[in-house]
């Protein structure tokens, strides 16, 4: 074994290089190792024993003292003082974090004020009739006249369906059907398709 590894470390420079460097990382590693573990018990053994430390028997409100020998008095003295704090603790609400700051936001607090559906009902007057026909428009904007057929009973093809005078397709009515276009109703709203050409 120990002569076929030395006979490939020979053969190829980059292997045995590699393997030295594992070699001496190994070493420093384990030399590190042994002088941490070495120190560790050389200070356990000189640091004194926490009866021996000044203050060790007194009660020290904070967590130091706990770790320096207070023990459960000086942790219990704490404890007392954690509730004694927090039960006192002023729960009094300031602002309602809700309310935006007119500081930092202006304009909003002026826009939410009382008057603000009435200023903007007078500023934008609205017509349901002119909102409905907007509405219905953009809903006919869905509807494709692909074509048209005349003769005795007038046909058109929307959306790829046959449909003829009376006939419905998505909410609209078929109200007439021409060479070239055709006329559908919604709400009182007459549209008028073109064939794309």
């Amino acid at each position: 074994m120990k002569t076929r590894l030395v006979a490939e470390l020979k053969a190829d420079k980059k292997k045995a290089g590699l393997v030295v460097v594992l070699i001496v990382v190994a070493m420093f590693m384990g030399i590190r190792l042994a002088v941490k573990a070495g120190g560790k018990t050389a200070s356990a053994a000189s640091t004194p024993s926490a009866s021996v430390l000044p203050g060790a028997g007194k009660k020290t409100g904070g967590s130091a003292g706990g770790a320096l020998g207070g023990g459960p008095a000086a942790s219990k003295t704490y404890g007392q003082r954690r509730e004694k704090y927090i039960r006192n603790l002023d729960r009094t609400i300031v602002r309602d974090i809700f309310e935006p700051d007119a500081q930092l936001f202006p304009l909003a607090v002026k826009a939410a004020g009382a008057n603000r559906q009435q200023a903007v009902a007078t500023s934008h007057p609205v017509d349901k009739k002119e909102l409905q026909e907007q509405l219905t428009r953009r809903e006919a904007a869905s509807l494709k006249l692909q074509s048209t057929i005349v003769g005795d009973v007038p046909t058109a093809i929307i959306n790829d369906k046959v449909l003829r005078v009376d006939d419905w397709i998505d909410g609209f009515q078929v109200i007439k059907i021409t060479s070239q276009s055709c006329v559908v109703r919604k709400d009182k709203v007459e549209i008028q398709l073109s064939i794309d050409q």
